[in-house]
C-alpha cells in the first residue's frame, strides 16, 4: 500500500515544486483550491477509518472467538490510522505553506518582462 501512495504522492510534490518555482502567480491561485482538497481527503479517510471501526464493532458478535485474529487482520489492513493521515495532512499543508513562500519571494526577485 505505501509503494501506491508514495507512487502518487512523489510525482504530485515534484509538480507542485516546479508550478511553484516556475509559475508563482498560477500557483497562488491554486493554493486555495490545494487547500480544500486536502481537507477533503482528509475528510474522506478519517469517515472510512471511522466507518470500518463501527461495522467492525457491529460484526463482531458474528465471529468466532477462533476467526477473531484473521478478522482483526482483514480490518487492519483496510483501515487507515488517524495518526498517520493527520501527519500526513499536516505535512502536505506544511509544503504547500512552503512554496507559497517561496512562490512569492520568486516572484519579487523576477523583474516583470515588457
Amino acid at each position: 500500500m505505501w509503494g501506491y501512495i508514495i507512487g502518487i504522492a512523489l510525482p504530485i510534490f515534484t509538480g507542485m515544486a516546479i508550478l511553484a518555482t516556475k509559475y508563482p502567480r498560477i500557483y497562488r491561485k491554486a493554493v486555495p483550491a490545494l487547500y480544500v482538497c486536502s481537507i477533503l481527503i482528509y475528510a474522506t479517510v478519517s469517515l472510512w477509518s471511522v466507518a470500518v471501526k463501527i461495522g467492525y464493532t457491529q460484526v463482531l458478535s458474528f465471529i468466532p472467538l477462533e476467526k477473531m485474529d484473521e478478522a482483526t487482520k482483514a480490518v487492519d489492513s483496510i483501515s487507515i490510522s488517524l495518526w498517520i493521515s493527520g501527519i500526513i495532512f499536516l505535512v502536505f499543508y506544511l509544503y504547500v505553506l512552503l512554496l507559497s513562500w517561496i512562490a512569492d519571494n520568486i516572484s519579487k526577485d523576477k523583474p516583470r518582462a515588457k
